[in-house]
């Protein structure tokens, strides 16, 4: 399939889909470089496309490169303001950095509304509920996270230091 998008590419170098769709699959194989050569390039030809800014900021993240992953996932909003893993990306992000705690709760609530039984996005909201000072709220959403994804130890973890707070309280 990657000959196939290389050989396209080269037939018609405007050819934005497949510079999307062999990024794709770079993505995929996890050849993040040329994942995002691939993305860059196709968002030169057409910036516009929230799904490639939104895998762009995960690759940035995963590089520890959060200012770009950031600025990849607030213009993906920009494009679809209703794009709830970008909702969930940037809200989880503002919170566990400590960027803009009172903006973290609003995306991940609003990612939670479009999606209220992803274990992931409950676990950003119960996360920023946590950094918001917010405890009760936080354990109670963390726990209905927990319940849909049980075994992940991610939503584990956040659980755990949810609990410590409040028996320390």
């Amino acid at each position: 399939a990657i000959e196939a998008y290389q050989q396209c590419i080269r037939l018609s170098p405007e050819n934005e889909t497949a510079y999307r769709e062999l990024g794709e699959l770079h993505y995929a194989m996890g050849a993040h470089r040329e994942a995002v050569e691939c993305f860059q390039k196709g968002l030169e030809l057409n910036d516009q496309q929230g799904g490639v800014r939104f895998k762009l900021g995960n690759i940035y993240l995963k590089q520890n490169m959060i200012d770009k992953a950031i600025d990849q996932w607030e213009k993906a909003l920009e494009l679809d303001p209703d794009y709830p893993n970008a909702l969930n990306s940037l809200g989880y992000i503002y919170a566990e950095e400590g960027i803009d705690r009172k903006k973290a709760l609003a995306l991940c609530k609003r990612a939670v509304q479009l999606k209220p039984n992803n274990p992931a996005y409950l676990d950003s909201l119960g996360w920023a509920l946590y950094r918001n000072g917010q405890l009760e709220e936080a354990r109670s959403t963390l726990r209905k996270a927990l319940d849909l994804a049980s075994g992940n130890r991610e939503i584990a973890r956040h659980l755990k230091t949810v609990l410590s707070e409040l028996a320390a309280d």
